[in-house]
């Protein structure tokens, strides 16, 4: 039997090998300085044994020494783990008094309000407020100092779980803006800490609020509290948690669409400054700029509420006075301006107009009547104004001496340093114009009367919908080259002269033309113009409602040959748009403006009345199951011409129909027990998609379908956990970065071959999560000759690439067989898998690639 021990011991123990020097056992790159120590003790130990002449004896000391190492490399882990399980434990318990105190104190402040409200009026009753709202204010500032070591605390076991990880996504999570907690005047549990780190520490942060307890932010539909999500790149908690931690964006080129898209993403998320994302910005009036209009986007949502929402402590009222006090810092407005505004709107005491704003921040003082608040939102709306026209003015001169400073530069060689200058004015063109997008689509909502249906198959285009592709393929040349003039701010002379401008010029017109520079944006203001002017033409009898030949003919004029001209360099633009296939993405489009096209012919249909829409799309919701009472609802949508919950409701149907189908039809073959856990893990993934679905936007819903659509198109699984990881990737840096994630996934498909510790073979095939597998291994030991047979059989975690499985077989020996089990565990490397597993001796390495 020892000998047999030995035996498997030589098998599944990593050798010492004194000619390749071979790592016996892999160091995690976020082990601890203690796990580091170990690994260099050992291998001086090695190389000292590797001296000693072979024997029985050395044999006997190498073994001796592996064993404490693994075990050494055991307690350091186990003390790790049980290190973070202390943390964890003693962030969740912090939190939880936290949480408890500020309700406690809340219910008691509530109280003493009502009490203090039935009092007679007077100065007694004045006074006894304000010194209830000073004792609150007090307490609920000594409770938010217990949450700040939470958030603390958070961000740096967050910062520890990604130590060693690539430098950009594993950028280290710190404070970015906020008032200190020790500034007197923080707003206590009203205010908040706002964070930046990179994708992979935020993401660590979310699982660690997960574990403490902390809830998201309120679901606008259902008004419930859901987990820690991170949305847009942004990670937002419950308000009474505070925290809002910006998720650096990949490092995509300056000027590119893949940097276009992250900052339009960023500019529309409310908690987003695009001012402080990165990027090639520095500071001074370009920034100052783009920060002024961040403020103005915050500050925006309070101004354009009910005046009366913002009578007493409001939310909306402190972020008001707290955008408007910040953009007029940016800006730089002196006092004077700000209180001859004040003056002009009827504010009391305008000459203190930016110490009440301040104290209506610092929740020190409340707006007292739906008057006073109507004047504070002109007030602020006046001041917003007049900081952009002074900070716009400011950038302006500024770009003008950075193209100066461009050419100087390159006159004296220079061509680095231009090049920075000129990514900074391509940052701040795509910056700002995001930002101004931001702050109109805050103040100016854009209603459609129509929402386009989604793009479907068939024939790409008939002939009155090739004429109005070439109109929009018009207005697009037109957008396209005002961008890349913008873009193009400081370069040298010669614009669109060269075979790449054209390439960019051409590629911008069909990502423009085609309606897809943005899925976002369909039925937004370029599709409403469109439309409008098409209205305008029929009423002036330019063209007839019923035909569309004139109009389409005068549009394909204007078009001229530029444009021909610029499409010939299609192909060469295709590699040029940050990773996009723009081959794809031009199908996409002709689809989507097949379909809009469709939907403008639909508008102008006199024949068929809102009502006829209206009661059509009923009677199809509740023929496919819905209910009554939303069917009507969807219906009375569209009397309104807002589809948006018609289409939602139709996919939710269509998605339990396919449901149920596909349930009708697999119940019809018989299973092995494998395949009837598996449809019932399906089921219950089918179930949880559809759940998500019910309580999404359209918008979340579109983004899921095309998730689902890619995945299936690979043959991967579509299971909700996977498919809300890479909407998230979707979200945050667009199509590219989607295809690249599901590129990885389906490299960790397939068949891998390799070693257990460096010997036998260890197969393995990977189809969807489920992995097989096989490990067999022949050795010859003081005479004897033992074999390892073994079978595997586990699960891979596409999201992560984190791979488990068991290993069950016999090792035989003449005359005995002795069975085993090992369990292995690793992750994906890129171009295969490795890891550690257990064996009867202790634990070992193994790896596998293709």
């Amino acid at each position: 039997m020892r000998r047999l021990v030995a035996i498997w011991i030589l098998l599944c123990v990593a050798p010492v090998r004194a000619q390749t020097g071979e790592v016996l056992v892999s160091v995690d790159p976020t082990a601890s300085d203690s796990l580091a120590a170990e690994q260099k003790r050992f291998e001086y130990r090695k190389k000292a044994l590797e001296l000693q002449p072979p024997g029985p004896q050395r044999d006997a000391q190498v073994k001796q020494e592996i064993q404490k190492h693994l075990a050494e490399n055991k307690r350091i882990s186990m003390q790790e783990q049980a290190a973070r399980k202390e943390v964890i434990s003693d962030l969740k318990q912090r939190w939880g008094k936290v949480e408890s105190d500020w309700k406690t104190e809340c219910t008691r402040h509530d109280a003493a309000k009502r009490q203090l409200d039935a009092l007679p009026e007077g100065p007694a009753k004045t006074a006894a407020i304000e010194a209830e709202n000073a004792a609150h204010r007090n307490t609920s500032k000594q409770i938010a100092t217990e949450r700040n070591v939470v958030h603390e605390g958070v961000m740096r076991q967050a910062n520890r779980e990604v130590m060693g990880g690539q430098t950009g996504t594993s950028n280290s999570m710190s404070k970015t803006a906020g008032t200190a907690i020790t500034d007197p005047n923080h707003r206590g549990m009203n205010g908040d800490l706002d964070a930046g780190g990179g994708y992979r520490t935020t993401e660590k942060a979310a699982k660690i609020l997960d574990e403490i307890g902390v809830k998201g932010p309120p679901d606008p539909v259902t008004g419930k509290a859901g987990r820690v999500k991170i949305t847009g790149g942004v990670l937002e908690t419950a308000p009474e948690f505070g925290l809002t931690v910006n998720a650096a964006p990949g490092a995509d080129r300056i000027g590119s669409a893949g940097h276009q898209a992250q900052v339009n993403v960023g500019a529309q998320h409310a908690e987003t400054y695009v001012s402080e994302t990165g990027g090639a910005l520095n500071g001074g009036p370009l920034k100052d700029h783009v920060a002024t209009l961040d403020h103005t986007k915050k500050a925006l949502h309070g101004t354009n509420a009910p005046p009366e929402s913002l009578v007493g402590g409001s939310p909306e009222g402190q972020v008001m006075a707290k955008g408007t006090l910040k953009a007029a810092n940016s800006a730089g407005l002196d006092p004077q301006t700000v209180e001859a505004i004040a003056a002009k709107n009827g504010v009391k005491s305008p000459d203190k107009i930016l110490d009440t704003l301040a104290e209506i921040k610092t929740g020190r003082a409340a707006i007292a009547s739906p008057e006073e608040a109507a004047s504070l939102q002109k007030t602020s709306r006046e001041i917003l104004t007049a900081a952009e026209t002074k900070v716009q003015s400011a950038a302006a001169t500024e770009a003008k001496q950075m193209q100066t400073r461009i050419a100087d530069l390159e006159a004296k060689g220079m061509k680095p340093q231009a090049q920075q200058v000129r990514n900074e004015i391509a940052d701040y063109n795509a910056k700002v114009k995001a930002a101004s997008d931001a702050v109109k689509g805050t103040s100016e909502p854009v209603r459609v009367n129509e929402e386009p249906k989604a793009a479907s198959g068939g024939r790409l285009m008939k002939a009155g919908g090739a004429g109005l592709m070439i109109y929009g393929i018009y207005e697009g040349y037109q957008k396209a080259k005002e961008e890349m003039a913008a873009n193009k701010q400081g370069e040298s002379q010669g614009a669109l002269s060269s075979t790449k401008d054209k390439a960019e010029l051409a590629g911008r017109t069909f990502w423009h033309g085609l309606g897809f520079s943005g899925m976002a944006e369909i039925g937004t203001q370029a599709g409403k113009d469109a439309f409008d002017q098409y209205k305008k033409d029929i009423a002036s009898g330019k063209i007839s409602p019923n035909d569309w030949t004139p109009y389409l003919a005068m549009k394909a004029k204007a078009l001229g040959g530029g444009l021909f001209a610029a499409g010939k360099a299609m192909t060469y633009d295709a590699a040029k748009q940050s990773g996009t296939n723009l081959g794809n993405a031009i199908v996409e489009g002709l689809g989507a403006a097949k379909d809009t096209i469709k939907s403008f012919k639909d508008a102008r249909d006199e024949q068929k009345t809102r009502e006829d829409q209206a009661k059509a799309v009923r009677d199809l919701l509740i023929k496919k199951g819905g209910s009554t009472a939303g069917a009507q609802m969807a219906a009375d949508g569209v009397l309104k011409g807002d589809f948006t919950e018609a289409n939602r409701i139709n996919k939710v149907l269509d998605g339990k129909i396919a449901a149920k189908q596909a349930a009708a039809d697999n119940e019809t073959k018989a299973r092995s027990y494998r395949e009837r856990k598996k449809l019932a893990a399906k089921r219950e993934a089918g179930k949880e998609e559809q759940k998500k679905r019910e309580n999404a936007t359209e918008d979340a819903v579109n983004l899921r379908e095309t998730v689902i659509g890619k995945l299936k198109a690979k043959g991967l699984p579509a299971n909700a956990g996977l498919i809300d990881g890479l909407v998230r990737i979707l979200e945050r840096d667009g199509l590219p970065a989607l295809d690249a994630a599901i590129g990885e996934m389906t490299g960790m498909q397939g068949t891998f071959v390799g070693t257990l510790s460096g010997k036998g073979t260890l197969r393995i095939t990977i189809t969807g999560t489920r992995v097989t597998g096989t490990y067999g291994q022949t050795a010859t030991a003081s005479g004897a000759t033992a074999t390892v047979r073994g079978s595997i059989s586990g699960d891979v975690e596409l999201s992560s690439g984190t791979i488990s499985m068991k290993m069950i077989g016999n090792v035989a020996a003449p005359g005995l067989t002795v069975p085993f089990s090992s369990t292995l565990s690793g992750g994906f490397t890129g171009k295969g898998y490795k890891g550690s597993a257990t064996t009867p001796d202790g634990r070992a390495s193994w790896n596998v690639s293709k």
